[in-house]
């Protein structure tokens, strides 16, 4: 039975249970944002100057809104305060715990946009290109990653410190390159879709903070829910997680969260 939260519509205090964490029972955590607006028309970047690079054309991709008008790449994470417990980790995730996630180099261009890494795991630069791409990553916790991948190559690295917000990631050689990597202690994080959806899978019950990111728009802090709108301080939200699917809807954003 899916659970829909209408948590928005009533002060946040109003909301908590106080039930104690049910540390047994597991529910996912949905929901889909939407371009209230027309879609953005995405910008081809020029590479008249790069004519190894067009295999196919380079767009700008800050800002994704799918055909059904989905809002693409917008980053969901459990945030865990300083004194805080951090949520149990659920069976499921303990079988990708040390696994090699890989962010690829293709066209000129990093996929995926978006690149979601727990701290145990290790990321793998891979270059498809037929030459050879300077990849940078500029986190705030952990040492910076700067070095030439050749063409056909891969390199390892590693991130053990939790970054505060996804990282961004470009290449030296090619400036119109750009990804985010979000390095993270805890499993429970996703990334929305091109239909503007996410799911969080198997978060213990109980009351979590989620925080809400995008590129363009940093954090989501003005949001429409069933047609009124929403304050969302710093782009976090208080919910109360139940067994089974909890729903939070379509969430709506104007265009000038994006400016």
């Amino acid at each position: 039975m899916i659970r829909r939260l209408l948590s928005f519509a009533i002060p946040m205090a109003a909301l908590l249970s106080g039930d104690a964490l049910r540390g047994d029972e597991w529910g996912d955590l949905t929901g889909r944002f939407v371009y209230d607006g027309a879609p953005p028309i995405r910008k081809l970047i020029p590479l008249s100057k790069e004519a190894v690079c067009l295999t196919r054309p380079v767009v700008d991709e800050s800002l994704v809104v799918g055909a059904s008008g989905g809002v693409e790449n917008i980053v969901v994470y459990v945030r865990v305060a300083p004194g805080e417990d951090p949520p149990p980790v659920h069976p499921s995730y303990v079988m990708h715990a040390e696994d090699k996630v890989e962010l690829r180099e293709k066209d000129c261009r990093f996929e995926p946009r978006v690149v979601l890494l727990r701290t145990s795991q290790s990321l793998v630069t891979r270059s498809f290109d037929d030459f050879g791409h300077i990849p940078r990553i500029d986190g705030f916790r952990n040492v910076q990653v700067g070095a030439v991948i050749p063409a056909g190559n891969t390199q390892t690295h590693a991130f053990p410190l939790e970054e505060p917000v996804p990282a961004p990631v470009s290449c030296s050689v090619h400036p119109w390159m750009q990804a985010w990597l979000l390095v993270r202690d805890s499993p429970y994080f996703a990334v929305t879709d091109e239909r503007g959806k996410f799911t969080i899978r198997n978060l213990p019950a109980g009351e979590w903070t989620f925080q809400f990111w995008h590129e363009k728009a940093g954090y989501l802090q003005q949001v429409t829910i069933d047609g009124a709108e929403r304050q969302w301080r710093k782009g976090r939200v208080r919910l109360t997680i139940e067994a089974g699917e909890n729903d939070l809807g379509t969430i709506r954003l104007r265009p000038e969260v994006f400016q």
